[in-house]
């Protein structure tokens, strides 16, 4: 195997996204009940690392023609990955993550299924509905810190963290839906911003945005986290808040395509608060 067509395989299954899959899993264990992991968790980080990088094949796959528009750079569109290339990486890792995750306990085996069965569904349709995708893929990446919790033994205290995962994840599909609506519009799909124009998409954002900001607060008042999670969360604050700002200026795909990466950024400077906010 060629590097070039590595690489390609490591873009479709967008590999440093799946490692942040496996880093919330971990983090979801450490917030619910301490830094002494068992095995366990990292086998369930695996198990969802799988479940993420088959969605994201399979995502590529059914987007291959509103990629040509949207995304050209993508390795379907490039020619470099073939759609078939795209179904094998699915199976093999989606059957991977399900032999994984049924070494779990039984409800964190439940978590994969719905993972992989959620995913599936979403690349084939979901994406391409007003908030019905984005919901789901936000419900998906908050779960990441419930997986966690579950096998830790202590669910409950992943309610924050899935709360976070799901705004901040709720908001950036919203905002992807209007980088793209281009492609979208063009193929038929009825997103938020086509469906009920550009205006109220922002308008959901930066609500959405507001609210996670909110919850940070919030969180800390109700002593989740000491103090030192302070110290990471403002500027991730800051950081949110500069979104809700900033997509006011300007709808162009490649600015929102850098607000996007800005909200990836916060994703893991709240993970890193979280996780702060915790260490003994």
């Amino acid at each position: 195997m060629s590097f070039e067509l590595l690489k390609a395989y490591t873009e479709l299954v967008r590999l440093l996204n799946t490692a942040v899959v496996f880093a919330c899993v971990v983090a979801g264990a450490v917030i619910a009940g301490g830094w002494d992991l068992q095995p366990a968790v990292f086998l369930a980080a695996l198990a969802a690392s799988f479940a993420a990088a088959g969605g994201y094949a399979m995502n590529d796959y059914f987007d291959a023609g509103i990629d040509r528009v949207n995304r050209p750079d993508r390795p379907i569109p490039r020619g470099i990955i073939s759609l078939q290339s795209a179904w094998v990486v699915w199976v093999v890792c989606s059957f991977a993550a399900l032999v994984l995750g049924w070494l779990l306990p039984e409800h964190s085996f439940s978590v994969v299924v719905f993972w992989v069965v959620g995913l599936y569904f979403y690349a084939r349709r979901l994406k391409r509905t007003m908030l019905v995708g984005n919901v789901l893929v936000a419900t998906m990446t908050g779960l990441t810190f419930v997986l966690g919790a579950l096998v830790a033994g202590k669910p409950e205290r992943a309610l924050f963290p899935f709360l976070f995962a799901f705004l901040v994840n709720l908001a950036r599909e919203i905002l992807k839906d209007i980088e793209d609506r281009k492609g979208d519009e063009l193929l038929g799909a009825t997103t938020l911003p086509i469906q009920a124009g550009i205006r109220p998409a922002l308008q959901l954002t930066t609500g959405i945005l507001m609210g996670l900001i909110a919850t940070t607060v919030v969180a800390f008042a109700l002593e989740m986290f000491d103090w030192r999670y302070l110290a990471v969360i403002i500027p991730t604050d800051l950081l949110l808040a500069s979104v809700g700002i900033a997509i006011w200026q300007s709808q162009e795909p490649e600015f929102l395509h850098r607000l996007s990466s800005r909200l990836k950024w916060s994703m893991l400077l709240g993970l890193a608060a979280m996780l702060i906010g915790r260490m003994p």
